[in-house]
Protein backbone atom coordinates (compact mmCIF):
# COMPACT_ATOMS: atom_id res chain seq x y z
CA UNK A 1 0.00 0.00 0.00
CA UNK A 2 1.59 3.18 -1.14
CA UNK A 3 0.20 6.23 0.62
CA UNK A 4 2.97 8.57 -0.50
CA UNK A 5 3.55 7.21 -4.03
CA UNK A 6 7.25 6.53 -3.29
CA UNK A 7 7.45 3.03 -4.73
CA UNK A 8 6.06 4.29 -8.03
CA UNK A 9 8.13 7.49 -8.25
CA UNK A 10 11.55 6.06 -7.53
CA UNK A 11 12.97 3.75 -10.22
CA UNK A 12 15.12 1.92 -7.67
CA UNK A 13 12.50 1.84 -4.94
CA UNK A 14 11.49 -1.14 -2.86
CA UNK A 15 9.15 -2.58 -5.51
CA UNK A 16 11.92 -2.60 -8.13
CA UNK A 17 14.36 -4.30 -5.79
CA UNK A 18 11.82 -6.97 -4.85
CA UNK A 19 11.11 -7.69 -8.52
CA UNK A 20 14.84 -8.02 -9.21
CA UNK A 21 14.94 -10.69 -6.50
CA UNK A 22 12.14 -12.64 -8.20
CA UNK A 23 9.25 -11.54 -6.00
CA UNK A 24 5.81 -10.75 -7.35
CA UNK A 25 4.87 -7.15 -6.51
CA UNK A 26 1.34 -5.75 -6.23
CA UNK A 27 1.04 -1.98 -5.68
CA UNK A 28 -1.98 0.02 -4.64
CA UNK A 29 -2.59 3.59 -3.52
CA UNK A 30 -4.41 4.24 -0.28
CA UNK A 31 -7.61 6.24 -0.64
CA UNK A 32 -6.79 9.93 -0.83
CA UNK A 33 -3.10 9.35 -1.61
CA UNK A 34 -1.05 8.73 -4.74
CA UNK A 35 -3.36 8.48 -7.75
CA UNK A 36 -6.49 7.70 -5.71
CA UNK A 37 -9.01 10.41 -4.89
CA UNK A 38 -11.11 10.45 -1.76
CA UNK A 39 -10.64 10.77 1.97
CA UNK A 40 -8.68 8.19 3.97
CA UNK A 41 -10.22 6.50 7.01
CA UNK A 42 -9.02 3.64 9.21
CA UNK A 43 -12.00 1.50 8.19
CA UNK A 44 -11.36 2.30 4.53
CA UNK A 45 -7.72 1.25 4.81
CA UNK A 46 -8.71 -2.12 6.27
CA UNK A 47 -11.28 -2.66 3.50
CA UNK A 48 -8.74 -1.68 0.82
CA UNK A 49 -6.14 -4.08 2.22
CA UNK A 50 -8.67 -6.92 2.18
CA UNK A 51 -9.79 -6.12 -1.38
CA UNK A 52 -6.17 -5.89 -2.54
CA UNK A 53 -5.55 -9.48 -1.43
CA UNK A 54 -8.52 -10.60 -3.53
CA UNK A 55 -7.34 -8.58 -6.54
CA UNK A 56 -3.87 -10.05 -6.12
CA UNK A 57 -5.28 -13.56 -6.47
CA UNK A 58 -7.49 -12.57 -9.42
CA UNK A 59 -4.43 -11.27 -11.29
CA UNK A 60 -2.68 -14.61 -10.98
CA UNK A 61 -0.23 -14.04 -8.16
CA UNK A 62 0.66 -17.43 -6.71
CA UNK A 63 -0.82 -18.29 -3.33
CA UNK A 64 1.60 -17.95 -0.51
CA UNK A 65 2.44 -15.67 2.31
CA UNK A 66 1.85 -12.07 1.25
CA UNK A 67 3.95 -9.36 2.81
CA UNK A 68 2.67 -5.84 3.31
CA UNK A 69 4.90 -2.80 3.44
CA UNK A 70 4.18 0.87 3.83
CA UNK A 71 5.63 4.15 4.96
CA UNK A 72 4.17 7.21 6.61
CA UNK A 73 5.92 10.48 5.93
CA UNK A 74 5.16 13.90 7.47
Amino acid sequence: MDGQDLTLRTPNGLAGHLQQEGCGVFLMDCRGHGRDLGSPTDEGRLNEASRSLGAREEQGFPPGRPCSSGASLP
